[in-house]
């Protein structure tokens, strides 16, 4: 019985130290020219002893939410979940970056990284950075404006 009660105990520990938890973070935030609507990146910290051991913080891409403000209180127009964004691409893919977005037609340059090959694969996946235009009340791309040199290039249009 003392040896069930132990593993109880010892076994979620385990787990959380190993896998980590998550959290939810507001990484990046836009805002239109007249302050009432905003486009915001929400990332998943993930922690585990292995981002402990390495000092570092990890994130993955949680959902792109478009909110905005009537009579003062803010709400949510649009939330696209990272299954959303995902939703009919083969490849891995998240958004890394907000360069901008239109609330008249719901519009967004966003900053995508996506797999070269579909997940799973035997292969190595390389993942290509790239600056597109993104419908958010479809949850469609519009276009790809450019393709990036290294993950960390900003949006020049």
């Amino acid at each position: 019985m003392m040896i069930r009660t132990k593993i109880r105990i010892v076994l979620p520990l385990v787990c959380f130290l190993l896998c980590g938890c998550t959290s939810r973070v507001i990484q990046r935030e836009i805002t239109d020219s007249s302050g009432s609507n905003k486009l915001i990146l929400v990332d998943r910290e993930c922690q585990s002893i292995w981002g402990w051991a390495r000092h570092r913080r990890l994130y993955d891409f949680d959902s792109l939410v478009w909110r905005s403000s009537t009579a003062g209180k803010w709400h949510d127009r649009i939330a696209i979940s990272q299954a959303a964004f995902q939703r009919d691409c083969p490849r891995r893919r998240w958004v890394s970056e907000l360069y901008s977005f239109n609330p008249t037609n719901g519009a967004a340059v966003i900053k995508v990284a996506e797999g070269d090959k579909p997940e799973g694969a035997a292969a190595t996946i390389h993942y290509v950075y790239s600056w597109r235009e993104w419908n958010l009340p479809s949850n469609v791309q519009v276009r790809v404006l450019k393709v990036c040199s290294d993950p960390f290039q900003k949006y020049e249009p």
